[in-house]
């Protein structure tokens, strides 16, 4: 299988690049300069890893077909998902049919009721009318998370997503295991028009991150999409 990484960077050791057996690698860099024997592409500090994934998409979505998978890392990968190089060298998962989430903190989030539930301001339980959560013991009244939750069910709708929030899942840390179908069944415009709302928020915006972090909770709908 073809596999592409796509690593976002600040001012980490990307050295690990050198433990995973096949690959090609394309690196984003928005720190400084480094020693490497892998090329990367520096680019502005903004917009965290989002933007850098969003970037990676639009600027090589007619060469995607080159591969059969896309693997969107942090310059620090380990520190989100405890096993990782081994798994990515002998995956335990078949990473060709559908999204997998690189991440060991709460990974594969879940919104459903019945679930126990992380990050979960009581928005949530009045949007799904969840009568039966209680609040002390799994709901938190976070009215930061409760604002990305609010701009999500935005993005998705700005994106033309109907997805159900009924069953939602997200992963914190935003790596990504992605079949390239999953993205190529997306015309170049809609990613184009992602990335848009980006330069939008650097234009416009009043929390610095509020944006990428919303986008780390809508990966999961975006990638599932199909128009």
């Amino acid at each position: 299988m073809e596999t592409l990484y796509v690593v976002a960077r600040y001012n980490e050791d990307v050295s690990w690049i050198d433990e995973i057996n096949n690959g090609n690698f394309l690196i984003y860099n928005k720190g400084n300069d480094f020693e490497s024997k892998y090329s990367y592409v520096n680019v502005p500090n903004i917009g965290r890893e989002a933007e850098t994934f969003l970037k990676a998409i639009v600027s090589n979505y007619q060469y995607l077909s080159m591969y059969d998978n896309v693997i969107f890392l942090q310059g620090s990968p380990k520190e989100h998902c405890f096993g990782l190089i081994d798994f990515l060298n002998n995956p335990t998962e078949d990473l060709s049919k559908t999204w997998f989430a690189l991440s060991h903190n709460c990974p594969q989030l879940n919104f459903h009721r019945n679930e126990m539930l992380f990050y979960f301001p009581s928005i949530y339980a009045k949007i799904l009318d969840c009568p039966e959560i209680e609040p002390e013991k799994y709901v938190s009244d976070d009215p930061v998370e409760e604002k990305y939750f609010k701009d999500l069910v935005d993005l998705l709708f700005l994106c033309e997503i109907n997805h159900s929030l009924l069953d939602y899942k997200w992963s914190t840390g935003a790596q990504y295991s992605v079949p390239t179908s999953m993205l190529l069944n997306k015309p170049h415009r809609w990613w184009c028009k992602i990335y848009y709302l980006f330069e939008l928020y650097e234009k416009y915006k009043k929390d610095e991150n509020r944006f990428p972090w919303i986008i780390e909770r809508g990966w999961p709908a975006i990638w599932s999409y199909v128009p």
